[in-house]
């Protein structure tokens, strides 16, 4: 998938439609809560990782990087290929409650999607 694409898919038919779908338990991002729902990488993510537990990674991209050496070895085939710093993107997008409302996207939300799009596009 291209960067658009993930970006499409991830932060704007997902979050964007439905900020409940967003994994954050006790104001922690998770890579997938006890009801199943997904961070940004989390979504992109094996079945295996999305389980990883907590003390592995640090709960982030670079804990992830630093413990396989390489982001796409803990992605989904259909997501690799992009780097480190577009999946730690998606991360912070993610992880910012200020970019949701409880309807979807704040409008804070709205200029920050248009400025990481700028950035990777």
């Amino acid at each position: 998938m291209t960067k658009l694409e993930i970006i499409q898919e991830v932060l704007v038919d997902t979050y964007a439609k439905n900020p409940s779908l967003r994994a954050i338990e006790n104001d922690l991002c998770q890579y997938t809560t006890k009801d199943g729902r997904h961070c940004a990488i989390g979504m992109c993510m094996t079945a295996e990782m999305q389980n990883i537990e907590d003390g592995h990674a640090n709960r982030n991209v670079i804990g992830l990087v630093g413990l396989y050496g390489d982001i796409d070895k803990v992605l989904l085939e259909k997501y690799h290929g992009h780097e480190t710093s577009f999946w730690m993107g998606m991360q912070r997008f993610h992880d910012n409650s200020g970019n949701f409302n409880e309807t979807g996207l704040s409008d804070l939300g709205k200029s920050a999607l248009l400025d990481f799009q700028k950035v990777f596009i």
